[in-house]
């Protein structure tokens, strides 16, 4: 939830990639970047290439990206989804 508000601000994003949720969210180079956990020296990197701006983001369309979780968008998914089974 924290990365999605974060975004809702045009806020750039690092995280782990961990098992689920974030590499949902997160699309490096796009609205954040993410790491493998436990590599901190990764995080840092990112970290530092982010508040250097040596990386630029569009902050204008990160928010764009939480489309996606709205529940419109989720529910049209999961219906698609049920429905493609049932066809076959």
């Amino acid at each position: 939830m924290t990365l999605l508000e974060a975004m809702s601000y045009g806020i750039p994003c690092i995280s782990s990639d961990c098992m689920s949720g974030p590499r949902d969210m997160i699309k490096p180079g796009l609205n954040g970047e993410l790491y493998t956990p436990g590599a901190i020296d990764d995080f840092v990197g990112h970290l530092n290439r982010v508040i250097s701006g040596e990386v630029k983001y569009q902050h204008d369309i990160i928010p764009a990206r939480l489309r996606d979780f709205m529940m419109c968008y989720i529910l049209k998914n999961f219906n698609n989804a049920i429905f493609s089974k049932l066809q076959k």
